[in-house]
């Protein structure tokens, strides 16, 4: 009944996106200069602090868009077979959070027919089922 305890959990949220930027985006850029630039960008955004203060859906969707970009790249660089369920299920709290996090499963539509990504048909039909079933 704490009245302080929802924005403090929204300000740790915010700072494990912060640190989850930084680690993410030295994996993907392979430089650690932009990785920290990427982070200083995110940090010092306007709505990432003001989403940062306040316990909303908002405040979930910088880490769903970090996991779905790192499983892609996961899976764009030929770690196919372990990555397709997590990003089901990524996806499928992405789709439930937020209107916004839509956007992620297009970008996933998107990358797979761009980049080729061969997906055995049970394997595409278990990661539509997740999405639909939830």
């Amino acid at each position: 009944m704490n009245p302080l305890n929802f924005p403090i959990l929204s300000a740790l949220i915010g700072s494990l996106v912060a640190f989850a930027i930084y680690i993410i985006g030295k994996l993907i850029f392979e430089k650690e200069s932009l990785a920290v630039f990427a982070t200083i960008i995110f940090s010092f955004s306007y709505l990432a602090n003001v989403y940062s203060r306040l316990l909303t859906g908002l405040t979930f969707a910088p880490i769903l868009s970090l996991l779905t970009y790192y499983l892609l790249y996961k899976i764009v660089n030929g770690a196919h077979r372990k990555y397709f369920l997590c990003l089901a299920f990524v996806l499928a709290i992405a789709t439930q959070n937020e209107g916004t996090s839509l956007s992620l499963l297009m970008l996933s539509v998107v990358v797979f027919v761009v980049f080729r990504v061969k997906v055995k048909l049970g394997q595409l039909l278990q990661i539509v089922g997740i999405i639909l079933i939830a």
